[in-house]
C-alpha cells in the first residue's frame, strides 16, 4: 500500500504538471493572437465584407477625437454602437497613436484574457482538469483566434460575458461583492452590443432557477447573490439610460430601426426557415472536435438533470443556456454574419472541457432510475439534431426520393442514426465497469485534444504561410494620394487608419446619404462592387460621378473596389508615386483609347500603347501579357497577349488591342490594365479604365 508521503509527492507532481500545462496553453494562446498583427484575416472566414472593413468603421469616432479634436464630424457615429469600447479606443489612440496595430491591440488583449478567465471559471466551478481543457479549446480555436485579432465588437463583449460568468461563480462561493461586479459586467455586455441580450436573458434565467432549486441556507445565499447581481445591473443600466441612451435617443432608435429592417424576420415562415437554416453548425465546423464534444456535453447536462440522474449544477446550466439562447436567438435573424456567433465560442469550449474532464461522484446520481426513458428520449433528439447538422447537411445535397427533397431525407436519416447510437449507448451503460476504463478514458481524451489542436493549428499555419497585408499596405499607399482630404465609401474608414484623411461612411437609409457631395468636401471615393455601392453612387449622384476620375481598381477581401478622385491632377498619380522604375521589368503606358459608354451586351474595340522601359525584352512565349491587375475583368478576358510573334525590346513600343464586351446588366464597370510576367510579377504603369453600360 502506498505511503502517505508517496501520495503527497504524487499530488505535488500532478500539480506541477498541471501548472506547466496551463502555462503552455496560455502562452500559445497569446502567441497565436499577437503574431503577424498587421496581416489580413483569411478572406474565407466570413461571407460578409465587414470582416475586412468594419474594424475601421468601429473606430470612426475615436479616430476623429484623437486626430481632429472632435468626435462627431458627420452622421455616422460608431460611438452609438458601443460607448464603452469607444472610450477604450480613445485611450489607446491617445497613448499609442492611430493605426491598425493600435486598434487590434484591444481585441488581442481581451481575447487572451478571456482564455485565462475561462480557465479560472471552469477550475473553480468544476475542476482544474476541466479548466485546462476549456482553456485549450478556446485558446487554440482557429475561429476565436482570428476574431481576437480584429477590431470588431464581438471580442470585447465576449470578454465581458466570460468575465460575468467568472465573477458570478466567485460570488456564489465567496463575497457578495463579486456578485455585484457580475451584475455590472452583465449589464455592460448589453451596453456593449444590444444584440447580446440573449446572454443577459440566459444569465437571469439561471439566477432565478438557482434560487428555486436551492434549499435552506443555500437558498438564502442564492437569493442574496441574485439581489446583488440585480443591484449591479440596475446601477449600470440607470447610468446608461441617463448618460447615453436618453441624450442620443433619436439617433440610436434610427439605427435600430434600420437594423431591424435588415435582420428581423417578416413572417412566421421566414422565422422557421431562418431557424432551420441556422449557420451555427457550419461556422463551428472549423473546430469540429470542440463542436462535437461541447454539443454532446450540453446534451448530457440536459438529459441527466431532467432525468434526475444528476443534481442541478448552476454553472453547467449557465453555459448550456448561454449556448442555447445564442443559437436560437441568432438563428431567427435574417442577417447573421459569422462574427455574430463569436460569443458562443467560450460556451462551446466550456462544455467541451466539462465533458472531457473526470466527474466526481454525484450523491444523487443513483436516484430516479424511473426517469431513464426521458433521458434517452432527450438524448435521441439531441443526437438527431447533431447528426443532421454536423454530418448529413454537407453530405446529403441534392438527394431526392420521390417527392422527398434533401431536407426530409436528412432528418429521416438523422432520426434512424440517432436511434442506433442511443441503442448502443444503452447497452454499453449496462455493462459493469472494467479496470481497463482507467486506461482508455485518458487515452481517448488525449487523442481528442491532440486532434483538436492539429485541426485548428493546421488552419492557422495555412493562413500564416500565405498571409497578406492588403489593408495595411493599401492604407499606407493611399497616404500619398488622399493627403488630408475626405474619402467617402464603406471601406474608407478602414483604408484611412494608416493615413490622416477624414472619412465619410455613406449609405441609404443609414448615414450621410442626403447630398453628401454638397455637405462634405469629398476629395476621393473608394466604392465596392460586391454590395452595389458603385451602382448606388452612380444612380444617386450622376452629376458628381461624371466629374470624378477613376484612378485605381483595388482588390480587397473578395471584391473589386473602384477609387475615384475629384481632382483632375490625380490622373496617373499612382504611376508618379512608384519608386521602382527602370528595373529589369518596367513599362510605361504611352497612350490608350477606350470606350466611355456602351450599350448592354454590345462589343467595342480598345487599344493601349506601351513602351518597354526595362532591361528585359518581352514576348508572349516568355510569359508577358497585358492583364487585369486585380485578376478580374467584367468587360472581357483577364489576359491579353502581345501581337502575334511580337518581341518588344528595351525602348520599343507596341499597341495592344482589347475587345470589350459589355455585360447585359446596366451599370458602371472598370478594369485596371497593367503588364504582367505570368507567375513572376506585375510591373510598370497601370491604367484604370471605367465604362458606363446603358440599356
Amino acid at each position: 500500500m502506498p505511503s502517505p508521503k508517496w501520495g503527497a509527492n504524487a499530488g505535488k507532481a500532478l500539480s506541477l504538471l498541471h501548472g506547466i500545462g496551463i502555462g503552455a496553453v496560455l502562452l500559445v494562446s497569446v502567441l497565436l493572437r499577437v503574431l503577424f498583427p498587421y496581416a489580413d484575416p483569411p478572406a474565407h472566414l466570413s461571407g460578409s465584407g465587414g470582416l475586412f472593413f468594419d474594424e475601421g468603421a468601429l473606430v470612426h469616432n475615436a479616430r476623429n477625437t484623437v486626430l481632429f479634436g472632435q468626435w462627431r464630424l458627420d452622421e455616422f457615429n460608431s460611438y452609438y454602437y458601443s460607448p464603452l469600447l469607444h472610450f477604450v479606443q480613445v485611450l489607446v489612440f491617445h497613448l499609442l497613436g492611430v493605426g491598425f496595430l493600435q486598434e487590434r491591440l484591444i481585441p488581442i488583449v481581451l481575447g487572451s484574457a478571456s482564455v485565462f478567465l475561462i480557465y479560472r471559471f471552469a477550475s473553480e466551478a468544476w475542476s482544474r482538469e476541466a479548466g485546462l481543457y476549456s482553456a485549450l479549446f478556446l485558446g487554440t480555436s482557429f475561429y476565436a483566434v482570428m476574431y481576437s485579432r480584429l477590431g470588431l465588437l464581438e471580442t470585447p463583449y465576449t470578454f465581458l460575458m466570460v468575465l460575468t460568468a467568472f465573477l458570478w461563480n466567485r460570488g456564489r462561493n465567496k463575497h457578495w461583492m463579486y456578485s455585484v461586479a457580475a451584475g455590472v459586467s452583465g449589464a455592460c455586455v448589453y451596453v456593449s452590443k444590444s444584440l447580446a441580450l440573449y446572454f443577459v436573458a440566459a444569465f437571469t434565467a439561471v439566477l432565478i432557477v438557482d434560487v428555486l432549486m436551492a434549499r435552506g441556507a443555500d437558498r438564502r445565499r442564492a437569493v442574496q447573490g441574485m439581489a446583488a447581481v440585480f443591484l449591479g445591473m440596475a446601477v449600470v443600466m440607470g447610468l446608461w439610460y441617463l448618460l447615453f441612451f436618453s441624450p442620443n435617443r433619436e439617433d440610436i432608435l434610427r439605427i435600430g430601426e434600420a437594423w431591424k429592417r435588415v435582420s428581423m424576420p417578416r413572417s412566421a415562415a421566414q422565422l422557421f426557415n431562418n431557424l432551420h437554416d441556422n449557420p451555427f453548425f457550419s461556422y463551428f465546423l472549423r473546430s469540429p472536435v470542440a463542436l462535437a464534444t461541447g454539443f454532446a456535453g450540453a446534451g448530457a447536462v440536459v438529459a441527466a438533470t431532467l432525468a434526475r440522474w444528476r443534481r442541478f449544477d448552476a454553472a453547467e446550466w449557465l453555459v448550456v443556456l448561454w449556448l442555447a439562447a445564442g443559437v436560437l436567438g441568432l438563428g431567427v435573424l435574417s442577417y447573421r454574419p459569422d462574427r455574430y456567433y463569436v460569443p458562443l465560442i467560450p460556451a462551446v469550449a466550456l462544455m467541451a472541457g466539462r465533458a472531457l474532464a473526470t466527474r466526481a461522484a454525484d450523491p444523487e446520481g443513483s436516484a430516479a432510475r424511473s426517469w431513464a426513458f426521458l433521458a434517452w428520449i432527450i438524448g435521441w433528439l439531441w443526437a438527431a439534431v447533431a447528426i443532421r447538422y454536423m454530418v448529413l447537411v454537407p453530405v446529403v445535397v441534392g438527394w431526392r426520393i420521390g417527392s422527398l427533397g434533401p431536407r426530409w431525407i436528412q432528418w429521416a436519416l438523422a432520426a434512424v442514426l440517432a436511434a442506433g447510437l442511443v441503442f448502443i449507448l444503452i447497452n454499453l451503460s449496462r455493462r459493469p465497469k472494467m479496470e481497463w476504463t482507467r486506461i482508455w478514458r485518458p487515452a481517448a481524451v488525449g487523442i481528442l485534444l491532440v486532434a483538436s489542436v492539429l485541426i485548428d493549428g493546421r488552419q492557422y499555419a495555412v493562413w500564416a504561410k500565405g498571409r497578406q497585408y492588403t489593408m495595411v499596405q493599401t492604407s499606407r499607399e493611399l497616404a500619398g494620394v488622399v493627403g488630408e482630404g475626405t474619402v467617402a465609401g464603406l471601406a474608407a474608414p478602414a483604408l484611412c487608419l494608416e493615413n490622416r484623411a477624414k472619412t465619410l461612411y455613406a449609405w441609404e437609409p443609414w448615414f450621410n446619404f442626403d447630398d453628401p457631395f454638397g455637405r462634405y468636401p469629398i476629395s476621393h471615393m473608394v466604392l465596392a462592387v460586391y454590395n452595389g455601392e458603385v451602382s448606388w453612387y452612380w444612380q444617386k449622384f450622376p452629376t458628381w460621378m461624371e466629374k470624378a476620375h477613376l484612378i485605381r481598381v483595388l482588390r480587397l477581401w473578395q471584391s473589386d473596389f473602384y477609387m475615384f478622385s475629384m481632382n483632375p491632377d490625380d490622373k496617373g498619380i499612382f504611376n508618379k508615386l512608384r519608386k521602382d522604375r527602370g528595373g529589369v521589368l518596367d513599362a510605361a503606358i504611352v497612350q490608350g483609347e477606350f470606350p466611355s459608354e456602351m450599350k448592354a451586351g454590345s462589343s467595342a474595340e480598345a487599344w493601349i500603347r506601351v513602351r518597354n522601359t526595362g532591361r528585359e525584352e518581352w514576348s508572349t512565349s516568355g510569359g508577358i501579357f497585358l492583364g487585369a491587375a486585380t485578376d478580374s475583368n467584367p468587360l472581357g478576358p483577364r489576359r491579353i497577349p502581345l501581337p502575334d510573334g511580337s518581341v518588344v525590346r528595351s525602348g520599343d513600343t507596341r499597341s495592344i488591342r482589347i475587345t470589350y464586351t459589355a455585360p447585359n446588366r446596366p451599370g458602371y464597370y472598370a478594369t485596371e490594365w497593367r503588364l504582367v510576367k505570368e507567375g513572376v510579377a506585375w510591373f510598370g504603369d497601370s491604367r484604370a479604365v471605367g465604362v458606363k453600360v446603358v440599356p
